[in-house]
């Protein structure tokens, strides 16, 4: 099993054999931010506090960027570990 370093928020170093160290944008953590930001939007939109349904609508739009930045790198690595793979069969 790989050590994984954890950094700021969301950023995960995982060891790579013989090539260093390389950083994956985590999107599990982020997620369950967003979740629990639309759980806390719902909430207070059945209190009819629209200030913290806002803010919370807010907070699940910036961990959904988070998200979306994550899944675009995780694509780009698969691609790279993809067209390695072919460069060296």
């Amino acid at each position: 099993m790989q050590k994984m370093l954890r950094y700021s928020k969301g950023a995960v170093a995982l060891p790579r054999s013989g090539a260093g160290v390389f950083f994956m944008i985590d999107y599990a953590y982020p997620t369950m931010l967003a979740e629990r930001a639309l759980d806390e939007l719902h909430r207070a939109m059945l209190r009819r506090d629209y200030d913290t349904a806002l803010e919370q609508a807010l907070e699940a739009a910036t961990q959904c960027r988070i998200i979306s930045v994550s899944i675009r790198d995780m694509a780009e690595k698969e691609l790279e570990r993809v067209n390695a793979h072919r460069n060296t069969v």
